[in-house]
C-alpha cells in the first residue's frame, strides 16, 4: 500500500519518520509541486494526508523544509524551511496531525537564519542555533514549543566566537553546547539548564570545530565527543563527560587497524 500520494508525477519522498508510539508517518515529499519538499502528515493504515507546513513562498523566493523532527508519541512535529525568504531557514513547531504551525525562533536579523536545532523526545522543548541578532554571530537559543519567547542560552562570546553545534540531554532538561566562547578560534563545550553556561572542557583538550558531539549510548546525563579525524595516523580519542560538569573527563583512546585499500 502507498501511503504517499504525489499530485504531480516524477516525485519523491526524500525521509520519513514514526514516532514509537504514533499510528501515523511524517514525511519529507515533493507531494505538489516538482522540486519544492514540503512536510506530510499520513495514517499508517493509510488514508488522506495532511500537509504540515503552511504554503511556501512562490518558487525563486523560497524553497522548501529539509529538516524534520517527530516526538515519541507522534503528537507534535518541528521542521526547518525558508517559508518567507529564499535561504533564511526558521524553525516551526505544531501538534500532528491538525495543529497549526508557530515559529519557535526570533525575529531573525536580515541575512540571519536557523541552522540547526534540537527537540526533547517528548516535543516540549526545542533549542536552536542562529545569527538571530547580528549577521554571522551564530548563538545558542530555547524555547518550550507552547512557550513563551525564545531565550538566550549560549554565554557572552568574544568578537568572532559562534557556537557551532547543540545537544539536548535526553533525561534532563539540560544543554551541552559547543563554542568559541572565550578565545576566538579555541572550541570548547558547555552545559546550561537555562542558568549560567559552566565550561565541561578540560584543560588540555579543546575540541575542534569539525568534531562531533554525540550521545553516549546507555549513560543517562552522559555525552562523548569523538574525532571526525584521528589525531594522530590510525587512532581515535574521545572523552567521556557528563553533562553537567560534576565528574571529570575520561580519555579513552582507540588503535585502528590500516587495511589496504580494495
Amino acid at each position: 500500500m502507498r501511503l504517499d500520494s504525489p499530485v504531480v508525477p516524477d516525485t519523491s519522498v526524500s525521509s520519513f519518520s514514526i514516532g514509537p508510539a504514533s499510528d501515523r508517518v511524517v514525511y519529507l515529499g515533493e507531494k505538489n509541486t516538482r522540486g519544492v519538499e514540503e512536510a506530510f502528515s499520513v495514517p499508517l493504515g493509510g488514508g488522506a494526508s495532511i500537509k504540515l507546513n503552511p504554503a511556501l513562498a512562490p518558487q525563486g523566493i523560497a524553497d522548501d523544509v529539509t529538516r524534520f523532527f517527530l516526538s515519541r508519541d507522534g503528537t507534535r512535529a518541528a521542521y526547518l524551511a525558508d517559508a518567507e525568504a529564499d535561504e533564511a531557514f526558521e524553525l516551526f513547531g505544531l501538534r500532528v496531525p491538525d495543529g497549526l504551525p508557530v515559529r519557535l525562533n526570533g525575529n531573525l536579523v536580515r541575512g540571519g537564519s536557523v541552522t540547526e536545532y534540537s527537540v526533547d523526545g517528548e516535543g516540549t522543548l526545542a533549542v536552536y542555533v542562529a545569527d538571530q541578532e547580528e549577521d554571522e554571530r551564530f548563538e545558542l537559543y530555547g524555547r518550550k514549543l507552547d512557550g513563551a519567547a525564545p531565550v538566550k542560552l549560549s554565554g557572552q562570546l568574544v568578537p568572532g566566537g559562534d557556537v557551532t553545534g547543540a545537544v539536548l540531554s535526553p533525561f534532563e532538561s539540560r544543554v551541552v553546547y559547543r563554542a568559541d566562547q572565550d578565545v576566538d578560534g579555541t572550541y570548547e563545550l558547555y552545559t546550561t539548564s537555562g542558568g549560567p553556561p559552566v565550561k565541561l572542557s578540560r584543560s588540555g583538550f579543546t575540541p575542534d570545530p569539525f568534531r562531533k558531539l554525540t550521545e553516549a549510548r546507555g549513560r543517562p546525563g552522559a555525552h562523548r565527543l569523538k574525532s571526525s579525524s584521528p589525531p594522530e595516523p590510525f587512532r581515535w580519542t574521545s572523552r567521556r563527560i557528563t553533562s553537567d560538569g560534576s565528574k571529570p573527563a575520561v580519555s579513552e583512546t582507540v588503535a585502528l587497524e590500516p587495511k589496504p585499500c580494495p
